[in-house]
Parts: structure tokens; C-alpha cells; sequence
């Protein structure tokens, strides 16, 4: 091949005579991570839900590492799809899976916009948090009826809210795996608010080992170790009243400062030990009583019309 030649081949191929092979990230056979919320405004404490979809527009399948790089260390994420957490995704040709990314915002928080990276293999997806305040780091309590008026033997009922807006974190154990144990563990708020629940405790070996919300139950021999490696502060006892002055004690001895007492007996603890009594019969019976009451008061309404209709009829 002459000189000649190959200048004239050189300058066929710099004209796009003869394309190169070239690969971009927005055609097809591409990889492609996509949401429509890249940029969203939360407040401290927020907990934020992504759906995110991963494209695979190649002709094979795609077996992709997900992960998220830039998140600051305070917060927490976990990625989730069908109801498993994930760290990898096979998506068939031309077709996409959706995952869930979940983001904990915490309490201590600046105000600003925080910058982090979904990854899937080497595709990746920036997204942004704009916290539009500064974290409180207070404790709130509300009501909704501030103000009643009534004389000395007056009943009021009223519903307040508690919630943990410190930095704080308080780590909490459940002991008694039952309906109510289990009706707890399931309850997704109280991590929302501060509270996170770090192990479930029982005696029944049938339910030693069973996982309840990704918490494994376990037995009570080990309890004092778990409570002093968690750095526990807090315990529900949700077992029988039988049972709860011995495991009451256990938790005292072990460094428990907070007691959530479903048993239905009153516990001897000392003075730096704080505990809440529930009582389930007495809720149901102020249910009832108020229930009761106000199908009175409606039967008294009722009759007082008819009476006012049969006069003003005679009338």
C-alpha cells in the first residue's frame, strides 16, 4: 500500500467515512439507573423513600453491584427490593427492575444540600438533599385539648404526643415475643422518633430464633451481655405479671434506666429507674365507659326531641 494511500484512508476515517466503535451512557446499550426525584427538600429527621428503576438496554444480562458512596456517616440507608435487602440486581435484556433506596436523615443535622451517588457497576446516578432547617434537638409534647373546665369529680380525657426530636438515640429491648412483643417490634415509628429497638427476649423455646422485622428473637440467659454490649437504656415487659418482678430485677442490675411495664402489676425499682406503667383492662374500660356514655347522652338528645315534638303536635 502506497503512501498515497494511506494518507487517503487516514483522512477517510477523521471524515467518518469509516466510524469508529463508540459506546455512550445515554444510548442504547447502555446500563441506566433512573428516578425522578434527583433533587428533593426534607426537614431533620426525614426518612426518605426512593424508587429507583435500573434499565438494561443490552443484549445480555446484567448483573449489577449496587452502592451508595457520599452519604455523610451519621446517615443511614438501606437498599430493598421484593423484601430483601440487596447488593446486587440481574436484570434480563432490554428489560428494567425497580429498587427501593432508603435514607435516614438525622436529627443532628446542618442546614445545606448534601450530595451522594446510587451505583450500579459502574453506572451511576447523583442525587441531592436539601435539609431546609437545622435539627431542634428537642423533646416535644402536645395535646390537642390544652384547656378543660369541669368541677371536682370530673373526668377528662385527653391525647398527647411524645416526641424524641433530640440527637439522642435510645436503644430499647422487648421482653415477651408474643402478640403484644411482636405487635411492638412491628411498629415502624418508634426508630422515626428516636427509638431503636436492638433485641426481642422470651423463654418459649418455639419462638427462640424466629425473626420478627429483622430482629431475632432470643433467649433470656444472655440478656445481661446484650443489654451491656447494645448500650441499652430501655425495656418493654410485655410478659406475664408472674414473671416480671424477677425479670425486672435483672434488668435494674444490668443498667436498665427505663421500664415500659404491659404487666399488669405495679414494680419495685429503685428511685433512678423510671417506669411506665400500661394497663390494657383500664384503657378498655375507660373505652367502654366513654362509649357507654355517649350512646346516654345520645338517648337523651333523642328523647328530649320527641318530647319537644309531642308538645309542640298538642300545641
Amino acid at each position: 500500500m502506497t503512501m498515497r494511500t494511506n494518507c487517503i484512508l487516514l483522512l477517510a476515517i477523521l471524515l467518518g467515512a469509516f466510524p469508529l466503535n463508540r459506546v455512550h451512557a445515554d444510548e442504547s446499550g447502555s446500563i441506566i439507573l433512573y428516578t425522578p426525584y434527583t433533587k428533593i427538600s426534607v426537614t431533620p429527621g426525614a426518612s426518605i423513600d426512593y424508587s429507583i428503576d435500573l434499565i438494561n438496554n443490552t443484549d445480555g444480562i446484567t448483573n449489577a453491584n449496587l452502592s451508595v458512596n457520599g452519604l455523610p456517616g451519621s446517615w443511614k440507608h438501606e437498599i430493598k427490593s421484593g423484601g430483601w435487602t440487596l447488593s446486587q440486581l440481574s436484570v434480563l435484556p432490554q428489560e428494567k427492575k425497580t429498587f427501593n433506596l432508603k435514607v435516614e436523615v438525622p436529627l443532628k443535622v446542618n442546614k445545606g444540600s448534601y450530595h451522594f451517588t446510587v451505583f450500579a457497576g459502574e453506572t451511576k446516578l447523583p442525587l441531592e438533599v436539601v435539609v431546609a432547617q437545622k435539627g431542634t434537638y428537642q423533646t416535644e409534647f402536645t395535646t390537642d385539648q390544652p384547656n378543660m373546665q369541669g368541677n371536682s369529680k370530673s373526668t377528662f380525657t385527653f391525647n398527647a404526643t411524645l416526641k424524641n426530636q433530640t440527637a439522642d438515640q435510645h436503644n430499647l429491648i422487648i421482653i415477651g415475643a408474643g402478640n403484644l412483643g411482636q405487635a411492638i417490634a412491628n411498629y415502624a415509628n418508634f426508630e422515626k422518633r428516636g427509638f431503636m429497638i436492638k433485641g426481642m427476649f422470651d423463654i418459649n423455646p418455639r419462638l427462640i430464633g424466629l425473626v420478627v422485622r429483622g430482629i431475632e428473637i432470643r433467649g433470656v440467659d444472655d440478656l445481661e451481655q446484650f443489654i451491656k454490649d447494645n448500650d441499652v437504656q430501655m425495656a418493654a415487659l410485655t410478659i406475664p405479671k408472674t414473671k416480671a418482678p424477677e425479670l425486672a430485677d435483672r434488668l435494674v442490675n444490668a443498667g436498665i434506666k427505663g421500664i415500659w411495664n404491659f404487666a399488669h402489676l405495679d414494680l419495685n425499682v429503685p428511685d433512678d429507674v423510671v417506669v411506665e406503667n400500661v394497663h390494657l383492662s383500664e384503657s378498655l374500660m375507660r373505652l367502654s365507659y366513654r362509649v357507654c356514655n355517649m350512646q346516654d347522652e345520645r338517648e337523651r338528645k333523642a328523647k328530649e326531641k320527641a318530647e319537644q315534638t309531642g308538645t309542640n303536635e298538642t300545641c
